[in-house]
């Protein structure tokens, strides 16, 4: 115990407030620590050098999933927008300048949400002399640390103008997108840090209100069958992506996809509106497969495709099959200048380069076949193959057919992947278009 200083806490019962005292971290966790059973259930905090070594199976958050079953029920009910509180009242003390980091029981995960508005109530703040306090509300796609950015500008607390100070009125904060921030993603969290290290002190409260899109997300247009995009379903192991799992809600995992050889995680891509997006490497032969789908996705079919390929070079495949018998692919060829698609070894190709942030939308439908590139209305029509394998069984993404012998390797980022059953109607479409140009900030015609 000598490697710890021992903190206090005391329970306000007028108002149900913790107040937790610590003298000695660099980083400290607000609650969910080891207690000290015989001082009141305090907290005892750490360095940050001590945490593997002293107590591991506490202090390796990034291992532990927290407990989202009730959200998982209510989410479950299909309501626009919900409340929840993200931290109860709370007195956090100290003199030191350690950032204060919420306990992984108490992030939230708003699976299912567009966006999030939060509601925090400052009681009481004492910042430190010649300084003030951080509050900075923070999203990541996955359950882990070193994931959190700001989700929005910080508050900084003082007890003067310019900053925030007590007030009976809570300071509302919204999800944002811009250049040093990032839109909602799943989970979020608070951190706090001093600026300077001197005594100090603040008492508040986190209500948040997270709203679902009211009006679009890709899985509501009729025939989805398929759907990643790089801030949901990503399993990541450092800044390799492991697993990167379907959001279609075909209840079909066979679908999700597993990594031979991993691309890397892009957190905040700059190219794409800050947005998450998964990179691809040709050099180190990055791809992902996945096992036979449940139901084959037979023609018709519509694929969109967000993502470039900022060095051309021969073909590189962007998503094919993953077995023997189907045939569908999506390329670009730098020999013939073109994007393309091709189901039973005939190709569709249009003229483009793909070597900036883009979409490509692809319809597979025999000698109706259409290929858009950056644009939903006008498209480059068509023939590819028909008959038997003219569809899609599995799924190979960053390469050629994986069964048949990888190759071809994607060489950029891929942010977003749409898979639909038929052929999209020109509404939806349209709002396919709006939702893609708002979420990744691109000129789509």
């Amino acid at each position: 115990m000598d490697e710890f200083e021992r903190a206090t806490c005391v329970r306000d019962v007028a108002n149900s407030t913790r107040r937790i005292v610590c003298r000695n971290a660099s980083t400290v966790r607000a609650s969910g620590g080891p207690h000290c059973r015989a001082h009141c259930n305090a907290i005892l905090c750490s360095t940050t050098s001590s945490l593997p070594t002293l107590a591991p199976d506490v202090f390796r958050l990034r291992h532990v999933r927290p407990d989202i079953s009730n959200l998982d029920r209510r989410l479950r009910v299909g309501a626009i927008v919900r409340t929840f509180l993200l931290q109860d009242w709370t007195t956090i003390r100290s003199s030191l300048g350690a950032t204060f980091v919420q306990d992984i029981g108490g992030w939230l995960d708003l699976n299912g949400f567009s966006d999030v508005t939060c509601w925090i109530d400052i009681a009481e703040v004492s910042p430190p002399i010649r300084g003030s306090l951080s509050l900075q509300l923070q999203t990541s796609p996955t359950c882990d640390d070193a994931n959190f950015v700001a989700m929005a500008p910080s508050l900084q607390l003082g007890t003067a103008a310019p900053f925030v100070q007590a007030s009976s009125t809570p300071t509302i904060v919204r999800s944002a997108t811009g250049l040093t921030t990032n839109s909602l993603m799943r989970y979020v969290r608070w951190t706090l840090t001093p600026t300077t290290t001197a005594s100090w002190d603040v008492t508040f409260r986190i209500h948040a209100i997270a709203a679902r899109s009211a009006t679009f997300v890709p899985s509501v247009l009729p025939g989805c069958i398929l759907w990643y995009r790089a801030d949901l379903g990503v399993n990541l192991g450092g800044t390799s992506v492991l697993n990167w799992n379907d959001q279609s809600g075909t209840n079909d995992s066979n679908k999700n996809l597993t990594s031979v050889n991993a691309p890397t995680y892009t957190l905040a891509d700059s190219n794409y509106n800050n947005q998450p997006t998964v990179l691809f490497a040709n050099a180190s032969s990055t791809y992902m497969t996945s096992t036979s789908f449940v139901t084959p996705v037979n023609q018709p079919n519509t694929w969109v495709i967000v993502g470039h390929i900022p060095t051309l070079s021969t073909v590189l495949v962007a998503l094919a099959s993953n077995d023997l018998t189907s045939t569908q692919q999506i390329a670009r060829n730098s020999t013939l200048s073109e994007i393309t698609m091709t189901a039973n070894s005939t190709t569709l190709g249009a003229s483009g380069t793909w070597s900036t942030p883009g979409v490509v939308l692809t319809e597979f439908y025999g000698a109706s076949s259409a290929l858009y590139y950056n644009n939903f209305t006008t498209p480059t029509t068509g023939s590819v193959g028909t008959g038997a394998g003219s569809g899609l069984n599995s799924l190979t993404l960053g390469s050629s057919d994986a069964a048949s012998g990888s190759g071809d390797y994607w060489d950029g980022p891929i942010a977003e992947i749409i898979g639909y059953s038929g052929i999209l109607s020109s509404a939806s479409k349209a709002q396919l278009r709006n939702y893609l140009r708002g979420r990744y900030g691109l000129a789509i015609g």
